[in-house]
């Protein structure tokens, strides 16, 4: 890719008329970090192209990087270096992002989504169906989960996007009580110990363990609490079918249930994604903590974080 090119059309397109201050593009991040995120990101996973040119960019003269903006069109009195790096790191991302799930296919209702195209369709086949397996009673107390890899998301978690936080996921399920928590358990024993050989082969537990070694950290987002056993079937099956299986460390599309009766294959996806846009909407309006190795070994629990009511 031409990062200098990216620059000049970052200005271009923010570019503020002459008697106007120019429009601050990003909140005001936290004075004691020196360094944008990205460019520490793409520096820790060996991205060193974009990185490097960044911090050569900083390091140029103000006076002739804006003499190059002026040859390119630009007028060079509104030109801020550290915003316009920012923001041209913004546009690397988005390009990185689309890189590392290029060769993953979903679903078309989850690319759909990716694309800005919404339906109310997903949210209507979720009220309709899991109000008529209310019905039927019985125990409510099971919830939904996703597990995140924070490697593959930017630190600011109120800044992922959508498609970057799909990226990030790797395996979704259901469960009751500190379900979600139990497979970081059983990654550290495999771990330290290796001597579980009914572990083994469980792919979950080799990338968690893979997370860690790279000093990385598990996000568990909890989702749906409180509901019926099926319909936290039926959750997981949708969005599992949306991510696409060989998308995650799952080993299947979910347990085998009944389906409520009209509820058909073709709609699974579509309410497997709504389903994922809401948890991505439960993630960035969150502050989640980040899981480490050695956080395991201090009550995990308490960093579980995600939506509490069961049909919100």
């Amino acid at each position: 890719m031409n990062y200098f090119k990216a620059l000049v059309d970052t200005v271009r397109e923010n570019i503020q008329p002459k008697e106007t201050k120019p429009q601050i593009f990003f909140e005001k991040q936290d004075s004691s970090i020196k360094k944008p995120y990205f460019r520490q990101k793409f520096t820790k996973e060996n991205k060193n192209e974009a990185s490097d040119w960044l911090m050569d960019l900083e390091k140029n003269d103000t006076q002739k990087l804006r003499k190059v903006l002026e040859e390119a069109g630009i007028d060079r009195r509104n030109f801020q270096k550290k915003i316009y790096c920012n923001e041209t790191m913004k546009k690397v991302w988005k390009i990185k992002i689309r890189e590392e799930i290029g060769g993953k296919k979903y679903s078309q209702a989850l690319e759909n989504l990716f694309q800005g195209n919404c339906s109310d369709d997903g949210q209507r086949i979720d009220r309709q169906y899991v109000e008529t397996v209310m019905d039927v009673g019985g125990g409510v107390r099971f919830y939904n989960y996703l597990l995140i890899d924070s490697r593959l998301c930017r630190k600011d978690t109120n800044k992922v996007e959508f498609e970057e936080f799909i990226g990030a996921a790797f395996y979704i399920g259901k469960g009751t009580e500190n379900r979600a928590i139990d497979h970081l358990k059983d990654a550290l024993k495999f771990d330290d110990y290796n001597q579980n050989q009914a572990l083994k082969n469980l792919p979950k537990l080799s990338y968690i363990n893979e997370i860690w070694r790279e000093e990385g950290a598990v996000y568990v987002l909890r989702l749906f609490h409180d509901v019926h056993e099926d319909v936290a079937h039926l959750r997981e099956e949708a969005m599992i079918t949306a991510f696409g299986l060989t998308n995650l460390t799952n080993d299947r599309h979910g347990h085998q249930f009944k389906r409520p009766r009209g509820y058909t294959r073709e709609m699974l996806p579509i309410h497997g994604a709504f389903l994922l846009h809401k948890a991505f909407h439960v993630f960035v309006n969150n502050l989640p903590q980040p899981i480490r190795k050695h956080n395991m070994h201090y009550a995990p629990e308490r960093f579980e974080f995600g939506l509490k009511q069961g049909n919100s």
